[in-house]
């Protein structure tokens, strides 16, 4: 979509877990290296891009059935 997310100053790994609004890497909260807009993905496709440094990108389906 239209949002952007920018992380600064990481070294490492973070996750980024959009519904609950947090980053981390483990139990080492990152949420305040995050700014911009939380990503929603959807169903439908969402285009995901990135500068700077970045070796690798997993995305990982955090699904809920009720």
């Amino acid at each position: 979509g239209d949002r952007t997310l920018t992380i600064e100053g990481l070294s490492g790994s973070i996750t980024i877990d959009s519904s609950r609004k947090l980053a981390y890497n483990g139990t080492t909260s990152l949420s305040h290296l995050v700014q911009g807009d939380w990503p929603t993905l959807s169903v439908d496709g969402t285009a995901i891009s990135w500068t700077g440094s970045v070796s690798r990108v997993t995305i990982t389906p955090n699904w809920r059935w009720l």
